[in-house]
């Protein structure tokens, strides 16, 4: 979580300074395109209960509708973040909305990896069980709504490590040029 001095340690900004301040300070975007959340809630909606017995249309309208709100809020905290700084001058409370807004963004963040890791887990759960054929069977599921889930949780969870892989490595990195300025400075 940031803190709110953290994100905004003055409250008068120079008009160089907001426009650093509003691209440094970016709310990050949903892990699932929009494109796909707009699948997955299509496929929620198209699909009967009854083509699907282990419960993955709901993960969709789960997964969906998180990515569909982040997208909105995306848009919005964007403009909420450029309004306050237009004036060149960010007060006490504008400092206040924005940090709840990148700390509710960042909280859906981590939502939208659960649903991710919790579908990519309950789909390989039913691997071997699944029955794509006999609907009378108690893991009975459609191959599309499978297939669909089982693509799209394996893509999404494999971009999640990825990219946790990249952010800690180039943390680390960052790490280490921090710990060398000292040490060039005074040479």
């Amino acid at each position: 979580c940031l803190d709110k001095d953290e994100i905004l340690s003055c409250t008068s900004v120079e008009s160089s300074e907001s426009e650093t301040l509003t691209s440094t300070l970016s709310i990050s975007p949903p892990i699932l395109p929009l494109a796909f959340a707009n699948a997955m809630l299509t496929l929620y909606a198209v699909q009967s209960p009854e083509d699907c017995k282990l419960h993955l249309l709901v993960f969709c309208l789960m997964a969906g509708s998180i990515t569909l709100f982040m997208s909105v809020l995306g848009l919005v905290a964007g403009y909420v973040v450029k309004m306050a700084v237009a004036d060149g001058r960010v007060s006490h409370q504008e400092r206040s909305v924005i940090w709840c807004i990148v700390n509710q963004n960042n909280f859906l963040v981590g939502v939208q990896v659960t649903v991710f890791l919790t579908l990519f887990c309950y789909v390989f759960a039913y691997f071997n069980t699944v029955n794509h054929t006999d609907q009378s069977h108690p893991a009975y599921c459609k191959r599309n709504v499978y297939m669909f889930c089982l693509v799209l949780s394996s893509v999404m969870v494999a971009a999640t490590f990825i990219a946790a892989f990249f952010y800690f490595w180039l943390w680390l990195v960052d790490t280490r040029r921090q710990r060398k300025k000292p040490s060039d400075s005074s040479a």
